[in-house]
């Protein structure tokens, strides 16, 4: 089973972190990395002690660069050779996420989005992930996707060979999760307040367990130890 790391769209190193993996990889490149920006904050600068939201583009393994300026909306651009690695990186068995962070529906970022996935599978589309699907139980026992807000009632993927091997999120998954260096959320979650977070929480846990482990889970052997899994 091939190794997997997380990794994020480029941005500055994180407060107080002097490890190399916060270190700033160039767009399209391998490593940990996170973009964010926001209208009036400048995208850059290693001196921002809490970096501005933004859409950012996560994968386990790779990250393909997400782009902001103050004139125009949140995009996610890649170079031809990207859009190449990319394609090679998920057909030999790679999971990539797609997180909206402006949680913006039919906004800049999911039009880029979708015509990313249709580059990198030619005439491909993103698709309703069913509510059955291995995802939500992976871990935790889920009802539904959730994140920073409400804005989508469901994720979308794309699948390659039997498996989600591109999963995209509208409501800011990551937003939920995010912390400061003094371990504070950084964004409030609505409308759903703490109990929404906590399902962020599992959700961002059931999309690690699937990307490690696929589909798993579907062996009836499973099934009763599932069963007890407590339920929010």
């Amino acid at each position: 089973m091939p190794s997997r790391r997380a990794a994020r769209s480029p941005s500055a190193r994180r407060p107080g972190c002097s490890s190399r993996r916060c270190a700033t990889p160039a767009a399209g490149t391998r490593g940990p990395t996170v973009s964010r920006a926001s209208p009036g904050r400048s995208p850059s600068g290693p001196a921002s002690r809490r970096p501005p939201r933004s859409s950012r583009s996560v994968s386990l393994t790779r990250s393909c660069s997400a782009t902001r300026s103050r004139s125009s909306p949140p995009t996610w651009r890649s170079a031809d050779n990207e859009i190449a690695e990319l394609r090679r990186y998920l057909s030999y068995g790679g999971f990539l996420l797609v997180d909206d962070a402006s949680a913006t529906r039919g906004g800049a970022f999911e039009q880029s989005a979708r015509q990313i996935v249709s580059r990198i599978v030619p005439g491909a589309q993103l698709s309703r992930v069913p509510r059955d699907h291995v995802l939500y139980k992976s871990f935790y026992l889920l009802d539904g996707p959730s994140g920073r807000a409400a804005t989508t009632p469901d994720l979308e993927g794309l699948e390659l060979a039997g498996r989600l091997a591109v999963l995209y999120s509208g409501n800011d998954l990551i937003g939920a999760l995010a912390r400061d260096a003094l371990g504070t959320w950084e964004f409030e979650v609505t409308p759903g307040g703490e109990l929404q977070r906590e399902k962020s929480i599992r959700l961002g846990v059931n999309v690690a367990m699937y990307a490690l482990c696929l589909d798993y889970k579907e062996d009836q052997v499973h099934i009763p130890f599932i069963m007890k899994r407590r339920r929010i």
